[in-house]
């Protein structure tokens, strides 16, 4: 599975992630021979899951970061990427001000207060060129894992700027340092407007034709207003939730016969 901080379990024991939910569940089911594995890293986009996929399949090859410890492909039976939140929460903003306090003021308290002013939220050019990242993504996953014949899901994650009440983490104090709220709360601005943007571009995009098949929309989603721990990252609750309902339409696509 593959992801960024809230696949990776940011806030919660390691085994109240999403993946490990997922292995729990099924064997459960009686499908003993399952592994499910947690690619999420803090931070990763589908951009970064994109490449980390890319890592497996073609270790040592084109990469000029640190080399994988092992020599031959790794190719997963399925394929799991649960994203959208850090694809619009790290847009990087060409806002003037925030230049000038990158190269006037670096690692100083002047430059997170310009941050805080004037880097709240990116501009609609930007959220809509990240959106189409997404979609530009997804669609070359599906490519790759077509051609290795790995069995693939995109969900497009829950998040708090989207169909969710926000007064639900105010009333639980999870908004506390400034600093990170900013963060966060640009994030939850930025995809508010940014998961609009998504799903109209579905309605053009060329690219979404190529993974609409995989794609399962979980941005409704709820868990009775606990759903996080923090402005970003689920609780254990909702991390069980989200797994029940990836490990039902596993079963519903009888894709765990690969596996079992």
């Amino acid at each position: 599975m593959f992801g960024g901080s809230t696949v990776e379990g940011i806030g919660v024991m390691k085994h109240q992630t999403i993946p490990s939910y997922i292995q729990e569940i099924l064997e459960a089911k009686g499908y003993k021979n399952i592994g499910a594995y947690n690619f999420g890293w803090s931070g990763a986009t589908s951009l970064g899951g994109k490449l980390l996929l890319g890592r497996l399949l073609f270790p040592g090859k084109f990469w000029e970061i640190e080399p994988l410890a092992h020599k031959t492909p790794r190719i997963p039976d399925i394929a799991i990427f649960i994203d959208g939140l850090n694809d619009f929460v790290h847009i990087q903003s060409e806002k003037p001000q925030l230049e000038i306090s990158k190269i006037k003021f670096p690692k100083t308290n002047i430059k997170r207060l310009l941050e805080i002013i004037f880097g709240l939220t990116a501009s609609k050019k930007e959220i809509e060129a990240a959106s189409k990242n997404l979609h530009k993504n997804r669609a070359i996953i599906n490519q790759l894992c077509g051609r290795f014949l790995i069995k693939c899901l995109f969900i497009h994650q829950p998040v708090a700027g989207y169909k969710y009440d926000v007064r639900n983490l105010v009333e639980k104090g999870l908004i506390k340092n400034p600093y990170y709220t900013k963060i966060a709360l640009g994030g939850i601005l930025n995809t508010g407007y940014g998961y609009q943007v998504y799903n109209e571009q579905k309605k053009t995009l060329a690219e979404y034709e190529l993974y609409k098949d995989q794609y399962l929309d979980f941005s409704g989603l709820t868990f009775n207003g606990n759903e996080y721990v923090d402005l970003a990252h689920y609780s254990p609750g909702f991390n069980r939730k989200i797994a029940k309902k990836i490990s039902a339409e596993l079963v519903n696509r009888n894709w765990l016969s690969l596996v079992e």
